[in-house]
């Protein structure tokens, strides 16, 4: 379905070339090609379709084989009461972020239970969702840019929340963080291509 969408009816393609070259490519190139889609799938069936990639989850303390054609993902998530505050969420961050096995880096800012394991998602957003800027802030710690690496590298690479539209009594909102992180990452990126 999801090929038969992209290869077909819409103008924007599926991204093949981390499949075809072993590579991930730059977001530019991705948009000149018009091979902005990424697809990832927990399933090993996946592997012959050259349009999708494999997710391979990495546990706490698990190391992986690196498989061709599949993604290594570090997820922050853990199942667990988030107490008063959801503060244990920013432990898993910076365990997750402090992987150098894993291409990319989830983080879920959520659990699956409140207090009582029947309240409402919405009110475990509100203490999650303010734990986005420090969550970001504790990954950019761990991945500060050094003109000694041949390709810079960012994480975390997925933000993922209940109810992201509910920015509690934080300044800004996920968009709004995201947007400034991103234009920290482009001016960062720029910066190193001046020094090469």
């Amino acid at each position: 379905m999801i090929k038969n969408i992209f290869d077909g009816e819409l103008q924007v393609r599926l991204n093949t070339d981390y499949k075809e070259t072993g590579k991930w490519p730059t977001l530019k190139a991705a948009v000149q090609q018009n091979k902005r889609v990424f697809v990832f799938v927990r399933d090993h069936s996946v592997q012959p379709h050259k349009g999708i990639v494999e997710e391979i989850k990495l546990r706490r303390g698990e190391r992986r084989t690196r498989m061709p054609g599949a993604a290594l993902i570090s997820s922050s998530y853990q199942a667990k009461n988030i107490g008063k505050d959801c503060s244990y969420v920013l432990d898993n961050v910076n365990k997750s972020c402090s992987r150098n096995d894993a291409d990319f880096v989830k983080l879920s800012l959520f659990t699956a239970y409140f207090k009582s394991g029947v309240d409402c998602l919405w009110e475990m957003a509100r203490y999650c969702n303010k734990l986005v800027n420090d969550s970001i802030q504790i990954c950019n710690s761990l991945f500060p840019p050094s003109s000694e690496t041949v390709d810079l590298q960012f994480a975390p690479n997925f933000l993922l929340l209940d109810y992201p539209n509910y920015q509690t009594d934080e300044d800004f909102n996920i968009v709004e963080i995201c947007n400034k992180e991103n234009h920290r990452r482009a001016t960062l990126i720029d910066g190193y291509k001046v020094s090469l």
